[in-house]
């Protein structure tokens, strides 16, 4: 199991890194196991569990985690579909049910376009990211639309 917290969650730094070591692990993994048949893949489930009664104990529940506030049940088809002969031709996914919601989490990817020099200094490539990469920034954040700037108020 991991979870689209993965992707970057305020004040969870523990809990986001195991689940995105385990992202990682699962692309590793279907890699690695491909060539003897064997499918990994990962859950990203979404439903109201005694997670949230402890987040909102701890005063970090946010109301878009709201839309999730189902049983466990609602997801448990993912599950089965997962360990099932049903999914024979899926590996290296991680699929999303939250609640009623189905989909994949995006893996990370290189952007395209890499600039190359023989030598670089700070000044550099602070210029190359800043005109050549400023559009492929990406938001920081499973709940994120847009790129922030660092030192910006959110």
């Amino acid at each position: 199991l991991t979870s689209r917290s993965a992707l970057g969650v305020t004040g969870h730094s523990t809990y986001v890194s195991i689940k995105g070591a385990t992202m990682s692990a699962t692309f590793a993994w279907a890699l690695e196991l491909l060539p003897y048949g064997v499918r990994v893949n990962a859950l990203s489930p979404g439903a109201h569990t005694r997670a949230h009664e402890m987040a909102a104990a701890a005063g970090t529940y946010r109301p878009s985690q709201a839309k999730n506030a189902v049983s466990p049940d609602v997801v448990a088809p993912a599950a089965v579909y997962l360990l099932s002969e049903m999914s024979n031709r899926l590996t290296g996914q991680v699929v999303v049910m939250l609640g009623p919601r189905l989909g994949l989490t995006r893996h990370p990817r290189m952007v395209e376009r890499v600039e190359e020099r023989e030598e670089w200094t700070p000044q550099e490539i602070a210029q190359v990211i800043e005109t050549v990469f400023s559009s492929e920034l990406q938001p920081v954040g499973h709940e994120a639309t847009e790129y922030q700037l660092a030192g910006e108020p959110a």
